[in-house]
């Protein structure tokens, strides 16, 4: 292989290993405002559009429901459910932007409701890192007591990663220098 060969392929290789753009977005549900209602799991999606890598995953819950600890938050993604809240607040009312968040100063078992501000879930949401976070993300609230209910009136994911999916632009440029490299080889041999 020539010298100008070598160049061209190190060059090729060191612009397939740079650093990839970190990516952050923060997605609202779409779904209206749904009712929580006594022994039922209210469920609402996300459908993440972006591909990327994640790093940090956090969740805003704005619900208002009498009785708080009748209730089990979770969030689902890829076949791994994270358990948010398990039945806090005794008999306070509402989680109002409240963030779930695994750098928190505050336990979510430490807060008291109305649940406001950010809080470490009961599980934490690293569980997510690593994974692509393109596809349906579902969050459930379950009310597992009778005698009072409430309303779910949306939530959000904000996501941090890296982009892990080439533009078509990359690859095409990926394609070129291929072929450009095996039309010197072929010159050189």
């Amino acid at each position: 292989m020539t010298t100008t060969a070598r160049l061209s392929l190190s060059l090729l290789a060191a612009s397939l290993l740079a650093a990839t753009p970190a990516l952050a977005v923060v997605i609202t549900s779409s779904d209206p405002s749904q009712s929580i209602y006594d022994n039922h799991t209210t469920v609402s999606t996300i459908n993440v559009t972006e591909h990327m890598a994640l790093s940090d995953v956090n969740v805003l819950v704005n619900l208002n429901h009498t009785w708080d600890s009748d209730l089990a938050i979770n969030l689902l993604f890829n076949g791994t459910n994270v358990l948010l809240s398990n039945h806090r607040g005794g008999s306070g009312d509402g989680y109002s932007n409240t963030v779930f968040d695994d750098e928190a100063a505050t336990p979510i078992s430490a807060g008291g409701a109305p649940f406001a501000g950010s809080f470490r879930p009961e599980q934490l949401l690293a569980s997510f890192d690593g994974m692509d976070a393109f596809g349906i993300w579902t969050l459930q609230v379950s009310d597992t007591v009778g005698a009072d209910g409430g309303t779910l009136y949306g939530w959000s994911l904000d996501l941090a990663g890296a982009n892990n999916v080439p533009e078509p632009a990359t690859l095409a440029l990926m394609g070129l220098g291929m072929v450009g490299m095996l039309g010197l080889r072929r010159k050189t041999a």
